[in-house]
């Protein structure tokens, strides 16, 4: 009797494992270190930016400067919509004459029913004598299908002095379309023979036709001082996704503040 006892208790076990074997369970989220479950977040969704040059959403004009303002040239910009009501605009802006320049600014304009005006300042502290700087714009974007841009200099004066170039070693760029995300990794080295301050670095983003679709300006509020790295690593999120997308870098920095000296009195 005992025996019949443990092979029917015997057999019941393995019944029981059976079915809870054929149970289909749910699956465990995978542990952090911090023993929360890991979750896997989508922050960009490329489908949700819409580029708007060549959609007939937004026509841009340039207005001719002012006769005391310094020819600068403006290259029509390329306009872009997000999800919220912004229009974000990357252009060019080339200086053509002989003496470089500083303290530029643009006005923006947009007309129809909700007009709106914006003045915004070149980020790159000087535009060199012959050469060319990206611009960004950024305002309140108006949806009428009747709206205009308008896009004039605002204002620019010689240069007193040229900000300091800091050298870029180990630069990298690497696009990644899944995401539509560019990462770009530098080593920014202070080559002067004194600190800098007031760090800069600007980056932008060509396609293969060389139209500006990324832009991203970082700042630093340090000191570095002669012969000093500082790495970098930013990630920019292009505005159009695009084959053979290229950067642009330009690294500057202001001369340090130097200590005051002490005059002792005799």
């Amino acid at each position: 009797m005992r025996i019949e006892l443990l092979l029917f208790l015997s057999i019941l076990a393995v019944m029981v494992v059976l079915i809870a074997c054929s149970v289909p369970r749910r699956p465990t989220p995978a542990l952090s270190p911090t023993l929360f479950p890991q979750l896997t977040l989508t922050m960009y969704d490329p489908q949700l930016v819409a580029r708007v040059a060549g959609e007939a959403a937004i026509a841009a004009t340039i207005l001719p400067p002012e006769p005391q303002l310094p020819e600068i040239e403006i290259s029509p910009p390329r306009c872009y919509r997000s999800i919220s009501p912004q229009l974000t605009c990357l252009g060019y802006l080339r200086n053509l004459t002989d003496a470089d320049l500083a303290d530029i600014s643009v006005r923006a304009r947009i007309s129809g029913a909700q007009s709106g005006e914006t003045v915004f300042s070149l980020e790159q502290p000087e535009l060199y004598a012959g050469g060319r700087a990206p611009y960004r714009l950024q305002m309140p974007d108006s949806r009428e299908e009747n709206a205009a841009l308008e896009i004039a200099l605002a204002s620019a004066r010689p240069a007193s002095a040229r900000s300091l170039e800091l050298g870029l070693e180990d630069e990298t760029g690497l696009y990644q379309p899944e995401i539509n995300s560019y990462r770009f990794r530098a080593t920014l080295r202070n080559g002067s023979a004194a600190s800098v301050s007031d760090i800069r670095l600007i980056v932008t983003l060509e396609n293969s036709d060389g139209a500006l679709i990324g832009y991203r300006a970082a700042d630093w509020q340090i000191e570095l001082p002669s012969g000093a790295a500082l790495p970098v690593d930013l990630r920019i999120t292009p505005l159009e996704a695009a084959a053979g997308i290229r950067h642009q870098v330009i690294a500057l920095a202001q001369a340090a503040p130097q200590p005051a000296e002490l005059h002792l009195s005799q």
